[in-house]
């Protein structure tokens, strides 16, 4: 990792990824469909203006939802099968995007911000975020 850039990769290291480190916000997601995609009890990302990242390999995506119902981009590398990015075109994700922060090197920062705590599992010790959501909030 660098001053100004977060920088990480897949499981195989064919998709690499950095981030502009002053336009991320680490953040959770507890949605049941990134439950799922992660085999987890919430995905930690970075939400990031799509100007500020750069992915350099090939990915592949799944047309989704998530809680709210909107429709999800979400893309992974298809050689191993590490989730990236996931996309969508409303809320707060309008013209940005989520990148899976344990592609990070170094590790997943501490997240800030938590979306859809309505999902969140019951037994997840409270993660004291500064900005808790129930859903996506709107932006």
């Amino acid at each position: 990792m660098s001053d100004t850039h977060l920088t990480g990769r897949c499981l195989c290291g064919r998709v690499e990824v950095s981030v502009v480190r002053a336009a991320a916000i680490p953040a959770v997601c507890h949605c049941t469909h990134c439950q799922k995609q992660t085999a987890s009890a919430f995905s930690p990302v970075l939400i990031v203006p799509i100007g500020d990242i750069t992915i350099t390999g090939e990915l592949k995506s799944y047309e989704d939802t998530n809680d709210a119902g909107d429709r999800v981009t979400r893309m992974f590398c298809p050689n191993c099968g590490s989730p990236v990015r996931t996309v969508s075109a409303k809320g707060t994700a309008a013209g940005v995007h989520y990148i899976k922060a344990g592609l990070l090197d170094g590790g997943a920062p501490r997240p800030n911000v938590e979306v859809f705590r309505r999902s969140r599992c019951d037994w997840l010790p409270d993660l004291r975020s500064e900005r808790q959501f129930d859903a996506v909030p709107a932006g």
